[in-house]
């Protein structure tokens, strides 16, 4: 039997949730915060304006990148540990790992406010550096409570941070016109944030103490943890170049009407990654973690989550290019009409993107970061030196067909490591 299954995942004392039903809960919790995040986009244009949106763009782009530059992967690596090491030890690294995030976003704090203090408007860049760090703090420790086999809890706390508070937010802009403004807006995301910190503090505290009354430096505690994590923050940063340079290089080459075309698309297909992501692949993280950690790995659970990945894309795939062809006529939209068979290549890309974040998962628990970084640069090259040869003569569809390629890269390096780890283990090589 697989380990996912074979224990109930415990929400609090006397309640219980099958794992069976565990990854549809998740994902219909995701995909309602992207149907609510869509929506409130629409809102934000309709009654608000296109400066504000932009403005909420840019802070949610933000919000998104933190993390992967400002932590240099540090959380990574401690959400990893955390599957095996005592809570108390996880708990003194989460306290060191906050007190240099807490250090940074002061001196950040102190520059950002002092400029607009005397140049522009000092509150509203204050209230941003609040969101953005609440929005490092809540995702940093969403990692960690995944890790911790807690999913539930994770994932209602993102439903909190990324969808409720938008939903009161509308109502009562909708209500009163005179909470129609940025400020009004990152107030409530600031709210909204701050009880998802609350509830993560609460858990945290709960975690037992350590023993040893020695206190390790915070500079030595980072200095040791940033060399730990190198690898993973360089895959982090070849990874979202990965991910999204194609369409960068489509504004160079093409037009910012093509690269609308692309991006529409292009998000759909993001939306699927996300919920296949949250519902099965994430879950499966401290699973794999432990049992790669054993002399004896059982290869069954690798087999197992890439079948089901791949049959959750494919369903979904279908579901989305029949629904597009339902959608499209209705939405006024000619030229994305027109390229709507591009649609079907964006989407096979996505199908072998998701098998390979499955496959990641392989490598993440037996701490094979040089590889998977290795192979992550090797897919960005390909991208990006494909796109830029292909984008010039055949226009999307360069583009689509070098995601194809890509993906396919990734994959087949991914595969043929994971085929050689099986080998070794099987015949008793330490790898």
């Amino acid at each position: 039997m697989n380990r996912l299954d074979s224990t109930c995942v415990r929400i609090k004392s006397g309640m219980q949730i099958n794992p069976r039903l565990l990854p549809w809960i998740l994902m219909l919790m995701r995909g309602i915060t992207l149907a609510v995040k869509f929506i409130f986009t629409l809102f934000i244009a309709k009654y608000i304006s296109l400066d504000v949106l932009g403005i909420y763009g840019l802070v949610v782009a933000a919000g998104i990148l933190s993390p992967a530059v400002l932590g240099v992967g540090i959380m990574h690596s401690l959400s990893r540990a955390a599957v095996k090491q005592p809570l108390a030890q996880t708990k003194k690294d989460l306290f060191q790992y906050m007190g240099y995030l807490s250090s940074l976003y002061l001196v950040i704090a102190l520059s950002t406010v002092a400029y607009f203090v005397v140049k522009g408007d000092w509150l509203l860049a204050t209230l941003i550096l609040v969101v953005i760090f609440l929005e490092h703090i809540n995702g940093e420790c969403y990692q960690l409570m995944i890790n911790l086999s807690r999913p539930f809890l994770a994932d209602t706390m993102h439903f909190t941070r990324s969808a409720s508070w938008i939903l009161v937010y509308m109502v009562v802009a909708a209500l009163i016109p005179s909470f129609r403004n940025i400020y009004a807006l990152l107030i409530a995301w600031l709210i909204g944030g701050a009880i998802c910190t609350l509830v993560y503090a609460i858990v945290i505290s709960r975690l037992p103490n350590m023993d040893s009354k020695e206190n390790e430096s915070l500079w030595r505690w980072l200095k040791l943890n940033v060399k730990k994590s190198s690898w993973l923050y360089a895959n982090g940063v070849a990874t979202t170049g990965a991910n999204y340079g194609d369409r960068y290089l489509i504004g160079a080459l093409l037009n910012l009407e093509l690269t609308g075309v692309y991006l529409f698309f292009w998000q759909i297909q993001s939306a699927l990654s996300n919920l296949i992501y949250t519902g099965l692949i994430q879950i499966a993280r401290p699973a794999f973690v432990k049992n790669f950690s054993q002399e004896k790995p059982d290869w069954m659970m690798v087999s197992h989550l890439i079948r089901n990945t791949a049959f959750m894309a494919i369903i979904f795939s279908l579901i989305a290019l029949l629904g597009m062809a339902v959608v499209l006529p209705y939405l006024n939209m000619p030229l994305v009409s027109h390229y709507y068979s591009l649609f079907a290549f964006i989407l096979v890309a996505f199908i072998f993107n998701v098998i390979a974040e499955a496959q990641v998962l392989v490598f993440y628990s037996k701490y094979k970061d040089h590889q998977v970084s290795f192979i992550t640069f090797i897919v960005f090259a390909c991208n990006f030196i494909g796109c830029l040869v292909t984008i010039p003569f055949f226009g999307l569809w360069g583009a689509a067909a070098t995601g194809i390629f890509s993906a396919l890269v990734r994959m087949g390096l991914q595969a043929y490591f994971i085929s050689k780890y099986k080998a070794e283990n099987l015949s008793g090589v330490r790898s």
